[in-house]
């Protein structure tokens, strides 16, 4: 959700740089990725430009959170967003949703 908003970064105006991105998240491949690694080792996990293995995302940062319920691993939350991005506040934003996310499904 809020890919709109990615079109407000100045970094994003470049028609190029943003059909490379709009092919990974049309894709999902490259994401899955991150998140299938990432849910290797519990915890959240930041990944800046070029540290992604993706070229399609090397311009870009991704945060990503996984949930559990339990012991189970249920999915993950992930934002996506330009490198110089405040991280401070969107790791705390991801965690903070991971974890209502984790508490709403293991109500049921």
């Amino acid at each position: 959700e809020g890919l709109f908003r990615v079109f407000e970064q100045p970094e994003f105006r470049d028609a190029k740089r943003m059909r490379v991105l709009l092919q990974a998240f049309d894709e999902k491949y490259d994401f899955l990725k991150i998140l299938m690694k990432d849910l290797e080792e519990q915890g959240l996990h930041v990944h800046i430009g070029s540290e992604n293995d993706a070229n399609e995302l090397r311009e870009v940062s991704v945060i990503v959170k996984d949930s559990y319920v339990g012991e189970t691993p249920i999915g993950g939350v992930a934002l996506v967003g330009p490198t110089r991005m405040k991280y401070s506040k969107n790791v705390s934003v991801v965690d903070y949703v991971s974890s209502c996310v984790a508490e709403a499904l293991g109500r049921f």
